[in-house]
């Protein structure tokens, strides 16, 4: 793996900036109420023209788990039944708040998988993966970071957001050694943090603490 330095256009958020600020609103995601998750996803509607195809599609390999959360989450949530034993009483009853919770914590997962569609639309894969490495390099000292870098790009390539062909991988690769998976150079370009990255990660940490906490 070889690291070359670059600059990054003027006016152009740094890929760590990026992924930091995808993680901190896949967080402050989980804690929006109904209101606040409809105009989520009003917003990301708008914002993520460029990455609707990959949204929809994330959304399509997910569909079992959205239906299982709703379907789970419905009849094992305790509260009013949705009809009485005595219309199905073959059939036990959902109740109204499990649909309800179901209903959110689904909609919460399809704003969590936008997030990710235009992380990944916006963001090339090469920015993407140093943008990771760099928010890793504070856990070096316990983690192996470009162990990590090499599994990451294995990943996207197997999920086929990368460009290349994904047939030559199979799940099992995840799990293999990176030295064993010969996937040739990998090259990442790295750009230096500027002055405005940091203010702005520093103000969405702000913002994500203020809305979990309210």
């Amino acid at each position: 793996m070889s690291i070359v330095p670059t600059q990054l256009p003027s006016l152009s958020l740094h890929p760590a900036c990026r992924v930091a600020c995808a993680l901190l609103a896949c967080c402050v995601v989980q804690f929006l109420a109904a209101y606040g998750l409809g105009l989520a996803v009003a917003v990301l509607s708008l914002s993520a023209a460029p990455a609707r195809h990959s949204w929809l599609r994330l959304m399509r390999r997910s569909r079992w788990l959205l239906l299982s959360l709703v379907i789970v989450l419905s009849w094992s949530v305790a509260g009013t039944p949705l009809w009485t034993p005595d219309a199905l009483s073959f059939v036990p009853a959902p109740t109204v708040e499990g649909l309800h919770d179901g209903a959110l914590q689904a909609l919460r997962l399809v704003i969590t998988l936008g997030i990710v569609a235009l992380l990944l639309a916006t963001t090339p894969v090469n920015q993407l993966i140093s943008g990771m490495r760099l928010l890793m390099m504070p856990l070096a000292p316990f983690v192996d970071v470009d162990r990590f870098v090499v599994r990451l790009a294995l990943a996207l390539e197997y999920g086929g957001e990368s460009g290349r062909d994904s047939s030559r991988y199979s799940w099992r690769d995840l799990l293999a050694e990176p030295a064993d998976l010969h996937l040739g150079e990998i090259r990442l370009t790295m750009a230096p943090l500027t002055f405005s990255d940091g203010l702005l990660g520093v103000f969405a940490l702000i913002l994500t603490v203020v809305i979990v906490v309210t």
